[in-house]
C-alpha cells in the first residue's frame, strides 16, 4: 500500500486488518518508519514529524586578519572563518604562544586583542575554532607571526636572541654568488665574499626548516620550508629588495589507522588530518616541488600551482600526487620525511628511523 499526502502533510489509505510498518518519506528528509496495527473496521492514527537531511559540517577556510606583526604596532587580529553547514555549537580557543585575550563574536569570527603584548623574541600565536551540529564535528587552525618590536643582542654583537640558522641557500644575482640564510623567522640574503657585506632580510611567518631557489616566469624565488605555516614564497629576483608574496599551508589526511597507546589498548579506524601540515624540507625539478610533510610523507605539486596560488577546498595547496610515509606503533608516529634529494630522476628521502627512502 502507499499513498501520497497533501501540501498539509494529511494521508489516508484503506488497508486489510493487520500489523504494518509505515514509512514516511520526502525528498531533503530522513525516512522515518513506525509500527501501525489495523482492526476491522477502525481507523488508526499514525503521525510523523521528519528531520532535514543533516549536512556535513566542514570548515573551508580559517585565516586571520595578518599573518604576522610587530608588538605595540597591531592592536587587535581579526580571525574570520568560511563553513559548510550550520553549526549549532563552536569554541574558539587559543592552543600555543603568549596568552592573549581572545573574544568569540561568532561560529566565523572571533577577535584577539594584541594591544598589551610584550614579547622579547619571535613566537607564534595560534589559534583554533571547534564547530558541531550534533552530528559532526570539524576543526580548524590558524597560526600568526609575532616580532618583537625592541629584541636587543646581548650580551654581545654577535649573539641572536630568539633563532637560529637551520637552513642556508646559494644562487646568483648579477654575476656574484649569494647566499640565504635564516635567524630565527628572519630570511637574510647577502653576497658571499671574503670581507663582509650588507644583508637584507624579509621576516616570515614561521621558522624555517628548508630553503629551495627556483626560476619561474623570469623571477628568482626562494620557496620556504616554514613547518606548519606551510610553504612561504619569497621573491629574491632583487635580494635587496625581497618580498614575501605568498604562504601556501598544506593539508593532509589519514584514515583506518591502527596504533597501541601508552596503557597497551588497540585502537583501531582512527582518522589523522591536519590542513597545518609540518614542511620539513622542499626540492624542486624545475617543473614540479616535492614536499617533505614531517607528519605524513611526501607531497608532489607543480611549480605551476604554486605560482597561480592554486588551492584545495579547505584552502590548503592544490595537491596532484603523494605517497604516505609514516608508520603507527604507538601514539606517535615515525618515518616522517625531514630531507629531500634529487639524483638521476630519483627522489631519496631521510625518513628517520626508517632509513633512507628512494622514489622514482
Amino acid at each position: 500500500y502507499s499513498a501520497t499526502s497533501d501540501s498539509l502533510g494529511n494521508y489516508s489509505m484503506t488497508v486489510a486488518a493487520g500489523s504494518y510498518t509505515l514509512t514516511a518519506s520526502a525528498t531533503g528528509f530522513d525516512a522515518l518508519a513506525k509500527p501501525a496495527a489495523v482492526t476491522v473496521g477502525a481507523t488508526t492514527v499514525t503521525n510523523f514529524a521528519l528531520s532535514p537531511v543533516s549536512v556535513a559540517l566542514t570548515i573551508n577556510s580559517l585565516t586571520a586578519s595578518t599573518t604576522s606583526f610587530t608588538e605595540a604596532a597591531t592592536a587587535s587580529i581579526g580571525l574570520s572563518a568560511a563553513l559548510t553547514g550550520t553549526p549549532t555549537s563552536y569554541t574558539w580557543t587559543q592552543l600555543s604562544g603568549p596568552k592573549v585575550p581572545l573574544t568569540a563574536v561568532s561560529a566565523t569570527s572571533a577577535s584577539v586583542d594584541t594591544s598589551a603584548l610584550n614579547i622579547a623574541a619571535e613566537c607564534q600565536l595560534v589559534f583554533q575554532l571547534s564547530v558541531s551540529n550534533g552530528t559532526s564535528t570539524a576543526t580548524a587552525q590558524v597560526a600568526v607571526a609575532a616580532l618583537p618590536a625592541d629584541m636587543v643582542q646581548y650580551p654581545a654583537e654577535n649573539v641572536q636572541i630568539g633563532g637560529g640558522t637551520t637552513a642556508v641557500a646559494r644562487f646568483q644575482y648579477g654575476g656574484a654568488e649569494w647566499c640565504l640564510f635564516n635567524i630565527g623567522t628572519a630570511l637574510r640574503a647577502t653576497p658571499v665574499s671574503m670581507t663582509k657585506g650588507a644583508s637584507y632580510e624579509v621576516i616570515l611567518p614561521a621558522f624555517a626548516n628548508g630553503v629551495e631557489v627556483v626560476n619561474y616566469g623570469g623571477q628568482t624565488y626562494a620557496l620556504v620550508a616554514t613547518w606548519e605555516a606551510g610553504i612561504s614564497v619569497v621573491n629574491i629576483t632583487d635580494p635587496t629588495m625581497m618580498t614575501l608574496v605568498n604562504v601556501l599551508p598544506v593539508n593532509f589526511y589519514m584514515d583506518n589507522v591502527t596504533f597501541t597507546e601508552t596503557g597497551g589498548s588497540i585502537l583501531y579506524g582512527n582518522i589523522f588530518e591536519s590542513t597545518a601540515a609540518p614542511i620539513a624540507s622542499l626540492v624542486s625539478d624545475g617543473v614540479n616541488l616535492y614536499i617533505a610533510d614531517h607528519a605524513y610523507g611526501i607531497h608532489k605539486t607543480s611549480l605551476a600551482n604554486i605560482f597561480a596560488d592554486v588551492r584545495e577546498a579547505d584552502g590548503t595547496l592544490k595537491i596532484d600526487q603523494e605517497v604516505c610515509t609514516v608508520q603507527y606503533a604507538g601514539e606517535r608516529a615515525w618515518g616522517g620525511p625531514v630531507d629531500l634529494s634529487l639524483y638521476g630522476g630519483k627522489l631519496f628521502a631521510g625518513l628517520g628511523a626508517q632509513g633512507m627512502g628512494i622514489f622514482d
